[in-house]
C-alpha cells in the first residue's frame, strides 16, 4: 500500500506527539537533533523535521511498536510514512 504524502505528514505529526508526550524520549530526540523545544515547535511541520522524527522512531524496533500502538497503526506503517515523506533516497546532509 502506498501512503499519500499528506496522510504521511499527519501520521508523522502523530509520531512527534508520541515523542513529545514521553518525558524520556523528548530530551533524547532534542539532543540528537540539536533542537530546543522552541525550535521544534517552529519546525514541527517541516519535511526535514518530520523525516527526523520518523528516523528517530525507526532506529529502535521497540519505539516502532510503541508508536504503532500509540497511533493505532500496524508497525510497518512507520516505514511507509518515512518513504512517503522522503522517497527511497535521501541526499546526505
Amino acid at each position: 500500500m502506498k501512503l499519500a504524502r499528506d496522510r504521511a505528514e499527519v501520521l508523522a505529526l502523530q509520531a512527534l506527539a508520541f515523542i513529545a508526550s514521553d518525558e524520556d524520549l523528548l530530551p533524547r530526540f532534542l539532543a540528537l537533533t540539536g533542537m530546543d523545544v522552541d525550535g521544534l515547535r517552529t519546525a514541527a511541520g517541516e519535511t526535514g523535521t518530520l523525516i527526523a522524527v520518523m528516523d528517530f522512531i525507526m532506529f529502535d524496533d521497540t519505539l516502532v511498536g510503541r508508536f504503532a500502538e500509540f497511533a493505532s497503526l500496524e508497525p510497518d506503517v512507520a516505514g511507509q510514512i518515512r518513504f512517503a515523506l522522503a522517497g527511497p533516497e535521501v541526499d546526505p546532509v
